[in-house]
């Protein structure tokens, strides 16, 4: 399993027992408040331009691990993420990305039931292409980006 899925196991794993261990802790944004468009095109859209503009909290907010959205652990969790995780997906930036972080698109992912890969799709700028490696994951009917 690679270090960040690692980390992210862990911080899962440290927010389930948080939750069991505390009452009306977990996060005020539910799955289905994240008021975006629906669709693994859309989701990787979101996720690239957060993740090229700096946008730590938003980039948290798109990431599902071991089928579970951070956005549906306690609140502390998304914390986390921005604090430890963050910083490891932005070394994966391609370099000039984030001068262009508004233009990001993602289009035609490959949707196989509740899993999306991006491997076909097109990416806009072109350097953004070095990212296709991403998975989408549809949870509670909303899409997210898996890490793996």
């Amino acid at each position: 399993m690679p270090y960040l899925a690692r980390s992210l196991a862990v911080l899962l794993a440290l927010a389930s027992l948080t939750a069991c261990t505390a009452t009306g802790t977990t996060s005020a944004s539910a799955t289905s408040s994240l008021n975006e468009p629906n669709t693994p095109d859309a989701v990787a859209t979101a996720y690239l331009r957060a993740l090229a503009s700096g946008d730590a909290a938003a980039v948290c907010r798109r990431l599902v691990v071991n089928n579970v959205p951070l956005v549906d652990l306690p609140s502390g969790t998304i914390n986390a993420c921005m604090r430890q995780e963050y910083p490891k997906l932005a070394t994966a930036l391609p370099a000039g990305l984030a001068d262009s972080a508004g233009t990001v698109t993602v289009s035609g992912a490959t949707i196989s039931g509740t899993t999306a890969d991006f491997t076909t799709a097109t990416f806009t700028p072109a350097a953004a292409a070095s990212l296709k490696n991403l998975k989408a994951i549809q949870v509670k009917e909303q899409w997210y980006i898996a890490v793996d």
